[in-house]
């Protein structure tokens, strides 16, 4: 199996931490990424609503996301399971596939966006949580391809992420799509 789960884990801030990808199932993509490349196991998580502001236009968002840890980067696959105008539906209709966004977690997030305005690309969707923190995408497409995330560096983003990366580089290469269940434990995913 192909693994890739010896670099460290990034730190500091303006290092990426994620990749994601936009898709139209998320399942299917989880196993398309171990039958290519021996990524897993894919955490997938309960399909969510999400409250948004998508381009100064208050959203709600129905998603399915599956992640797992690939090197030093987080992937992160995101399903829209519904049409609703948002910034995965701008780049990718519903039956498109492809890399959507970078992620960094950043100390000081209010400085980032100051930042990404700065250079000319402000912030044209953003969600809050009150566990997780903030979080802002900016279209930098013109500069790099794809959009930036910059999510705020809390202690509960921050074990989220280890734990993600722990349960990775100690895989065994069994089950690797995983259903996470509400009370924290994971279900074997069959294959589509």
């Amino acid at each position: 199996m192909f693994r890739l789960y010896d670099e460290p884990f990034p730190e500091g801030d303006y290092r990426y931490v994620q990749l994601a990808f936009v898709v139209p199932d998320a399942i299917a993509a989880a196993w398309s990424w171990f039958d290519l490349h021996g990524a897993g196991p894919f955490l997938v998580f309960p399909e969510r609503e999400v409250d948004a502001t998508f381009r100064g236009t208050p959203i709600r968002l129905r998603t399915r996301i599956a992640v797992s840890q690939f090197g030093p980067l987080q992937l992160e696959i995101i399903e829209q399971r519904d049409d609703e105008p948002s910034l995965y539906r701008e780049m990718y209709g519903s039956d498109q596939i492809g890399a959507h966004h970078l992620c960094t977690m950043r100390s000081d997030f209010d400085a980032a966006v100051d930042h990404y305005t700065s250079v000319g690309a402000p912030p044209v969707m953003t969600m809050s949580d009150p566990s997780y923190g903030r979080l802002a995408y900016f279209d930098t497409r013109a500069s790099i391809g794809v959009f930036t995330e910059v999510v705020e560096h809390t202690e509960v983003m921050r074990r989220a992420l280890r734990g993600t990366a722990r349960l990775c580089a100690a895989w065994d290469g069994t089950d690797p799509v995983r259903q996470l269940r509400a009370d924290g434990g994971l279900d074997p995913v069959a294959r589509p």
